[in-house]
């Protein structure tokens, strides 16, 4: 008669540990983290005082706290309930084959997702110039000019 005793294959573990540490590292840890903080009242760096739910019960009475959850529940309901549905409408008529003039609405609708990233690249482009862009010279004061100047060669100076 044969034994039906399995053995542990830990090849699964292998291929699910670095999920599970990534996992654990971004998401449980912050989360415990921030659950034994919602409990503690800090005065800067290393000092906490262990203070319960008076954090909770403050926030409960704070006009604010309120305001700011009437405020976020407003736009959520909007954005559920008014501009899924017209972006929806406006997809679905924009896809009709006897919509007149189609690809110009579509060109209309799509054209400001294609402008911003050539207009965030253009404003961010002095930042980063090699020479004269404000993050390497930023970057040279800090290190004291560590490495030298910026590299002029291949430059006329006419």
């Amino acid at each position: 008669m044969k034994s039906h005793h399995t053995r542990w294959n830990w090849s699964p573990l292998f291929f699910v540990g670095p999920f599970l540490l990534l996992f654990s590292v971004f998401v449980v840890w912050p989360l415990i983290s921030s659950l034994i903080l919602a409990f503690q009242q800090t005065y800067g760096p290393g000092t906490t005082i262990w203070v319960g739910f008076r954090n909770f019960s403050y926030l409960i009475s704070d006009v604010h706290f309120w305001t700011a959850v009437s405020n976020t529940a407003i736009f959520t309901l909007g954005s559920l309930f008014i501009q899924l549905p017209v972006s929806l409408g406006l997809a679905l008529l924009l896809n009709h084959p006897k919509l007149v003039g189609r690809s110009w609405l579509r060109l209309i609708f799509f054209s400001p997702s294609l402008v911003g990233l050539p207009f965030v690249a253009i404003l961010f482009s002095p930042i980063f110039e090699k020479r004269i862009g404000l993050l390497n010279v930023a970057l040279h004061a800090l290190t004291g000019g560590a490495g030298g100047t910026p590299s002029l060669r291949g430059c006329s100076t006419t």
